[in-house]
């Protein structure tokens, strides 16, 4: 008998199962364009009539190198910059942002990783110096609407990644 009431009130506790919400799929009719204004503020490339609009000067880099005021080469030691650091970056294991309700396990990684990266990395280091290699990561994560704090500075930073 004890066992029944036992049996039926855990069955009373326990919440109805709902059905799982249905998925409303949007079909945009026509392409989705940048807004007036950002359309003003940025420089467009569109490669055929019905292709997608692309910005040409999606940071601070490629406004520079669009307006003239560093050359292809410099742009292009930028992004390798952006490139290196990135692998870099991905192999310290930053779990970045975590709730304090988040107990899940982070996880347990037993390999040695890309010891290349971390080797690129750390020759580009030490080839820049510590002071243009901190100037550097701080210029090149500027967005298309700010400037350098030293255009000539950023120019010869950049001409010493490429050697």
């Amino acid at each position: 008998m004890a066992r029944r009431r036992h049996k039926k009130k855990h069955q009373d506790n326990q919440a109805p199962k709902e059905a799982a919400p249905e998925t409303e799929v949007i079909v945009a009719e026509k392409a989705i364009r940048p807004t007036a204004e950002r359309f003003a503020r940025g420089q467009w490339h569109r490669a055929s009539r019905s292709g997608p609009v692309v910005d040409l000067c999606h940071d601070m880099i490629a406004a520079l190198h669009t307006e003239g005021d560093i050359s292809y080469a410099q742009e292009q030691n930028a992004r390798l910059f952006q490139e290196v650091r990135a692998a870099w970056l991905g192999e310290l294991a930053l779990s970045g942002y975590r709730s304090c309700l988040d107990i899940g396990a982070t996880g347990y990684d037993a390999t040695d990783g890309n010891p290349a990266a971390i080797k690129s990395h750390d020759a580009m280091k030490r080839r820049l110096g510590v002071v243009r290699y901190l100037y550097i990561a701080t210029e090149v994560e500027k967005g298309s609407h700010q400037v350098p704090a030293s255009l000539e500075t950023l120019r010869r930073a950049l001409d010493a990644i490429g050697g």
